[in-house]
């Protein structure tokens, strides 16, 4: 939820607060996706190379924690390289986090119960991405509209509140008193979003604190090892 709900987010602040365009905006991101598939791959080759995941899982959580506090911190002036370099922690933290939760469940549950485990883990993970953009969205125009009404009165306010919810291009042609409410009421309502999505980062955290440090099988015959084994304590359970 809080990954996604940054995706759709940080965008709109790079549009609405710091006046970028489009193409600009999109470009802010290139950091994110690029620390996406070096974070996925350094979990895989953290887990690897020592068999370990709860430090890793815990460390991640972290990651993306920080990101949003860091976000929600943004305004007019921050410098630009920190626009930049503040999305790496969540776009590093949340590909490890779901590479380290994902291997996780498969060591923790049998053979036979992988594939429905698997498909509840995406499912849990489709409707967090749905949530986050849904929930982030609803919060930042219920907060935007009580900003700009408060801001912009007068004839014709209600026309212009409208548009400017409903398209940021609009701000960088509006006159300077009107382009400063528009851009003071995205930052305070942006603000509230990235605090939101900090708040289910710490979620995320507590939630990851009970995980077990099951072991992690590597080679084939490790794997089958570990399988008999899990096999042996439910038989011996039932005994029980």
């Amino acid at each position: 939820m809080a990954v996604f709900s940054m995706l759709y987010n940080a965008p709109i602040f790079f549009a609405a607060v710091r006046l970028d365009s489009a193409t600009v905006a999109g470009m802010r991101l290139l950091p994110h996706s690029i620390a996406i598939p070096t974070g996925s791959v350094f979990a895989g080759w953290f887990m690897r190379r020592t068999g370990k995941l709860y430090n890793l899982t815990v460390v991640s959580s972290v990651m993306t924690f920080l990101a949003s506090i860091l976000a929600s911190r943004w305004n007019e002036t921050t410098p630009a390289f920190r626009l930049w370099a503040d999305l790496i922690p969540q776009g590093f933290g949340m590909a490890s986090f779901i590479t380290t939760t994902l291997i996780a469940m498969i060591a923790g549950v049998y053979k036979e119960d992988m594939a429905v485990a698997t498909g509840i883990t995406y499912l849990f993970r489709t409707t967090g991405q749905v949530l986050g953009v849904s929930l982030g969205g609803s919060i930042l125009q219920a907060v935007l509209l009580r900003k700009l009404r408060s801001r912009i009165q007068g004839d014709g306010s209600t026309d212009l509140i409208y548009r400017i919810q409903h398209s940021t291009q609009i701000i960088p042609t509006l006159e300077p008193y009107l382009r400063k409410a528009a851009v003071d009421s995205y930052a305070d309502a942006l603000r509230v979003v990235f605090i939101f999505q900090a708040a289910l980062g710490f979620l995320g955290f507590l939630a990851c604190l009970p995980i077990q440090e099951s072991v992690l099988p590597g080679s084939r015959e490790e794997q089958e090892q570990h399988y008999r084994n899990q096999e042996n304590a439910e038989s011996g359970g039932e005994r029980n």
